[in-house]
């Protein structure tokens, strides 16, 4: 891989890997209330467990 290509991914410009957005309103519905319950739990937690949490995910 060349230097540039590794820098642009570093720095963001673009991923190797992009997955279409589903179009199911389950998929949806429950992205929606995960992310919900995450949120919540980030708040309930100190950072340092909430990190564990979600790397253990």
């Amino acid at each position: 891989m060349k230097a540039k290509t590794i820098l642009s991914l570093y720095n963001g410009e673009y991923t190797f890997i992009e997955r279409p957005a589903s179009k199911d309103s389950i998929y949806t519905d429950n992205l929606s209330k995960s992310i919900s319950i995450e949120d919540k739990l980030e708040k309930l937690v100190d950072k340092e467990t909430f990190y564990l949490i979600t790397k253990a995910l």
